[in-house]
């Protein structure tokens, strides 16, 4: 009678203990239930439905970790499995869902998610000539930027920022400020010259404050303007020239009486014609020409009458001898002249 209270004690406490561990293993189950679920609906990759398994390498994983996910050009496809190191590359196991097309030619690139770190595998189309990638395959990788890397040309980058910054402002102190002259002196002298300027002092001052060449101006314009008007009513020469036709009608006139002249000399008409579109009087110019040409050398070589008194000195020489025999002669008539008279009057007187 004692004994059974304390079995019915064990066993309701054993029917207690059953009843937790059971929901224990329940709450376990479902949680796990919940987290697939969440992590499906927001990683994108399907734990639930089958996939594909592929395997690719880098030389450094720059942080990559399993369960981060596989990306075809942006869109969530798959998740990474699997990491090892392999010689001197890191192999990397990711599964994509099914259905998702790799090719032969497909690469596998690590970039970063944020800057707190999260990768992503990301995975290019590849070429339409190119054949699916089969299961077990493996991918190009293609090495991504390292994230200290970047963070290290940033640093060098915002540095010589700093720097150049620095050289700029440091040149606009000596621009505005410097020892040797600089904005300041600028702006001080181009104030003395506006104060001389508004003073009425050189050039530009008399033309901002002296009205005089505005007046001859204004006179010059007023002038122009009444040359124009006379011009538009036809007085003067040059107004008739800009509304008189005669002038106009005479030089058509006279272009159409040249060009008609100009097609009568290349139908060959006319003296001019001739000259221009026979070629006659040119070979006659050019027959004569060389007859003169073949005289010129019979002369030269003494040839014929010509010839001979241009050449020969034997003519030159018996004209100078009768010339100078006809002076003997003169002379003698001359002599004789008082004589002969003589005689003719004492002729007529016996």
């Amino acid at each position: 009678m004692d004994g059974r209270p304390s079995d019915q004690t064990a066993r309701r406490e054993n029917t207690v203990q059953s009843s937790a561990q059971v929901k224990v293993g329940l709450f376990f189950i479902l949680g796990v239930a919940t987290l697939l679920v969440v992590y499906e609906l927001l990683g994108g990759f399907n734990f639930l439905s089958p996939g594909v398994t592929y395997t690719t390498s880098f030389h450094s994983a720059n942080g990559l970790r399993i369960g981060d996910p596989v990306r075809l050009s942006g869109v969530d496809v798959g998740a990474v499995t699997g990491l090892r190191v392999a010689d001197n590359a890191i192999d990397v196991s990711l599964r994509v869902n099914a259905g998702t097309v790799i090719k032969t030619d497909t690469t596998a690139t690590i970039k970063f998610a944020s800057l707190l770190g999260t990768n992503f595998i990301d995975l290019t189309f590849g070429t339409p000539a190119a054949q699916p990638l089969p299961p077990g395959g493996r991918i190009a990788g293609k090495e991504g930027t390292d994230l200290n890397t970047l963070v290290a040309e940033t640093q060098e980058l915002a540095t010589s920022l700093n720097k150049n910054q620095q050289r700029f402002f440091n040149s606009l102190d000596e621009v505005i400020g410097g020892e040797k002259g600089g904005l300041k002196e600028t702006m001080t002298n181009l104030n003395g010259l506006l104060a001389d300027v508004r003073a009425g002092k050189g050039t530009l001052g008399k033309l901002a404050t002296d009205d005089t060449l505005y007046v001859e101006l204004k006179g010059s314009f007023e002038q122009f303007n009444s040359i124009s008007q006379k011009m538009a009513r036809g007085e003067g020469t040059l107004g008739k020239l800009v509304t008189d036709d005669t002038l106009y009608n005479r030089l058509t006139e006279a272009t159409d009486k040249l060009a008609d002249i100009t097609q009568r000399v290349a139908a060959g008409e006319g003296t001019l014609g001739k000259l221009v579109t026979d070629d006659s009087l040119f070979v006659e110019t050019k027959e004569l020409a060389t007859n003169l040409n073949s005289i010129l050398k019979k002369v030269e070589k003494g040839e014929g009458t010509l010839g001979k008194l241009v050449m020969d000195d034997a003519l030159y020489n018996s004209a100078t001898d009768a010339l100078r025999r006809l002076g003997k002669t003169a002379d003698t008539v001359e002599d004789l002249a008082p004589l002969s008279t003589a005689l003719s009057v004492g002729s007529l007187l016996f």
